[in-house]
């Protein structure tokens, strides 16, 4: 859809190129292993709209140095909410080959405003896996007594995790994750 020759797909705004929210997607499609092809089928699917492969790949690279740049930075922002949840898919590891989980962490502002937060690659989404995540947040700048609430999906690992890391914050569980348990 470059100069003009086709409207954009309605994923995007009217003259915008890129999206935060479409990089998080597509880097989230990718980290499950999805190729560039069928992330492509699956946005065709969800949108209506065709995207060439290759802009698929041209938005995971540029996701990827989105994501490495939001993770390496100082946290300098207070967040009243914090959203967990992990997400897994094959490693292409030679130590560790099979499943892995990438923990990944958003902050929600007052003003709504929502920023990744960090994401580390793990094994399992054991207790001490989040306590390590949640710990280089706060290593980074995270302010933990400026948490007000903590969403999740309920796992076990973040019933010993969060009181330990937000003793002042709330737990709720994630309306989506609790809304697949109930139609499972």
């Amino acid at each position: 859809f470059r100069g003009g020759k086709a409207p954009p797909p309605p994923i995007f705004n009217p003259y915008q190129r890129h999206a935060v929210e479409m990089m998080m997607l597509w880097i989230a499609l990718f980290s499950l292993n999805l190729s560039c092809r069928n992330i492509s089928k699956v946005l065709a699917t969800v949108f209506g709209a065709s995207v060439s492969f290759q802009t698929v790949y041209r938005w995971v690279k540029k996701a990827h140095k989105f994501t490495e740049k939001a993770v390496a930075g100082d946290i300098c922002e207070d967040y009243f909410a914090v959203i967990l949840d992990g997400v897994y898919g094959r490693v292409r590891d030679s130590e560790a080959p099979g499943k892995g989980v990438l923990l990944a962490s958003m902050g929600v502002k007052h003003d709504g405003d929502v920023s990744l937060l960090g994401v580390t690659p793990a094994l399992t989404e054991s207790p001490d896996s989040w306590a390590e995540h949640l710990q280089s947040l706060i290593n980074r700048g995270l302010k933990p007594e400026s948490v007000r609430i903590v969403t999740t999906d309920n796992h076990i690992a973040f019933s010993k995790t969060i009181p330990k890391f937000f003793a002042s914050a709330a737990h709720q569980p994630c309306i989506f994750h609790t809304s697949m348990d109930v139609t499972a």
